[in-house]
């Protein structure tokens, strides 16, 4: 198999590392308790495609065993922990890590900027297909539209605001909830399920800014990302609650 491109980051951990072997990626299972380069660029590729693997130290530890399970499970097969065959089978060892990420985030930026609907000023705040409909859902209502996973993990801000939340929420998991005013209008876009959240309380972002990397906490089955859109301020009842679409051309 290939080898990793390898970032500074990595490069740094190598020289660190408690012990560096010959084989390259790919070539030797990697598993709990081993100490080698190999790791660190397991972990810095696991990082960057969001699956939080730990710092890229070349120990294979409990939260590179946790990213690995991660990855596995969204891609549906052996949930082991053990980064062997099946697991390399799904990357792709040749993309460089940290540019390669840059890249998808630019990438996502540009697709936001032009995804606007009817002049609304919102946009499409991840690239995937739309795996769930705003609307009734079983027994219940579904306040939003779920994006599924489509190649790029990142999460952008579907339009400029003001970070109003950005934490964990029964249900939702790890959430960001922005504020944006337009045309003198107030409005409100919530982002759940998310793996990571880059932005902080009170933080100012642009449209297009990536806030976040799509996940699988909270009540969820699959990595997706839930996306509302609310007239208003957002609140436990849902009740300023509309159709994205009714915004955002998905």
């Amino acid at each position: 198999m290939k080898k990793f491109v390898m970032s500074s980051a990595v490069a740094a951990a190598i020289l660190f590392a408690p012990s560096v072997a010959d084989a390259s990626i790919g070539d030797q299972n990697l598993k709990s308790g081993m100490k080698d380069s190999d790791v660190s660029e397991l972990q810095q590729w696991l990082n960057d495609k969001g699956y939080e693997a730990g710092p890229v130290d070349g120990i294979f530890g409990p939260l590179t065993k946790q990213g690995v399970e991660s990855f596995q499970a969204a891609q549906s097969i052996s949930v082991d922990g053990v980064a062997g065959p099946e697991t390399f089978g799904e990357m792709n060892l040749g993309e460089s890590s940290t540019g390669e990420r840059s890249s998808e985030d630019s990438d996502n930026k540009a697709v936001a900027a032009e995804s606007t609907y009817n002049g609304s000023g919102f946009a499409l705040p991840a690239s995937g297909p739309v795996t769930s409909e705003y609307g009734q859902r079983g027994s219940g209502t579904h306040d939003g539209i779920d994006i599924g996973y489509g190649g790029s993990p990142s999460i952008s801000a579907s339009a400029a605001g003001t970070v109003t939340y950005a934490g964990t929420m029964n249900g939702y998991g790890n959430t960001i909830i922005l504020e944006h005013t337009l045309n003198g209008q107030t409005y409100n876009t919530l982002y759940a399920h998310l793996n990571s959240i880059h932005v902080s309380n009170g933080e100012a972002v642009s449209q297009g800014e990536s806030i976040g990397v799509m996940g699988n906490t909270g009540r969820s089955t699959g990595r997706h990302l839930h996306f509302e859109v609310h007239e208003g301020a957002w609140n436990g009842a849902k009740s300023n609650a509309v159709n994205p679409r009714s915004y955002v051309s998905f």
